[in-house]
């Protein structure tokens, strides 16, 4: 027969009670709280319940008492599979190059708007693009908002200079075309390709036959291709199949004879 916990008794109604202790005081002295079942199988189930629950909360660490490193990693962790394996990516590299070394060592509570705008400015000072910026400090945010008050994030960020668009003149055109039919460069198809449609690298290099509807003369946008980073042990980079980079991307499909008359 199973020897039975000493802290489960079975009380004068019939019922079983269990016993668990759920803090002590200054001096050690246990402060207890009870479960109650009609059998001895659900008691000693009900107080295993109880005890794990205790435990989980004594080790769970008060989240304004983390590390901001330690807040992010836990971020991660809990988007790896809401994002693209390639912005996971960029995440941890925006983690590891700028956030890590900046606040290797403050906890989420010590953040304040003085802090959060000196890192900002930092990376700007170092040189790093307004757009990256931007996204750093979003990644930041996302990663510790939670548990602080939002008006430590409210800082002054770089606006977005607007880029200015050069496109080839119909002579430059042509004389691309022209020198790219007469090469003998493995490149040439998609130089031609490029030019006519506008897509992306990494859609180009995620077509296969099967995109391209000879008969109608269209082309259809289904997937991009990119190098990000590895994270298992080996190399350091891999090669991976995406959706394109936006919805407007997905599935969009590219008239080649209409793009032909039109340049």
């Amino acid at each position: 027969m199973a020897r039975r916990e000493r802290n489960i008794f079975k009380r004068r109604d019939g019922r079983y009670e269990a016993r668990y202790v759920v803090s002590r005081n200054e001096n050690g002295k246990a402060k207890y709280r009870s479960v109650y079942a009609h059998t001895y199988a659900e008691v000693k189930e009900k107080l295993d319940r109880a005890k794990f629950q205790i435990l989980e909360l004594s080790t769970t660490p008060d989240p304004l008492q983390q590390k901001v490193i330690e807040a992010l990693e836990i971020y991660l962790n809990s988007i790896q599979h809401r994002v693209k394996e390639s912005t996971h990516g960029l995440y941890q590299r925006y983690f590891e190059n700028y956030i890590s070394p900046h606040f290797k060592n403050t906890l989420c509570d010590q953040l304040t708007l003085e802090m959060m705008q000196n890192f900002v400015d930092s990376l700007l000072g170092s040189g790093l693009a307004v757009v990256t910026v931007r996204s750093v400090f979003s990644f930041l945010k996302n990663g510790v908002k939670q548990t602080l008050s939002q008006d430590i994030f409210a800082i002054k960020l770089p606006k977005i200079p607007a880029n200015k668009v050069e496109v080839l003149s119909i002579d430059e055109q042509k004389r691309l075309e022209t020198a790219a039919k007469a090469s003998d460069a493995i490149n040439q198809v998609a130089i031609i390709l490029c030019l006519y449609t506008g897509i992306r690298i990494g859609e180009l290099c995620g077509l296969m036959w099967e995109d391209i509807d000879f008969e109608r003369c269209l082309l259809q946008i289904n997937r991009t291709v990119q190098r990000i980073r590895n994270t298992e042990k080996g190399k350091k980079t891999k090669v991976v199949c995406l959706t394109p980079k936006s919805d407007t991307s997905q599935s969009n499909v590219v008239n080649l004879k209409q793009k032909q008359k039109n340049s």
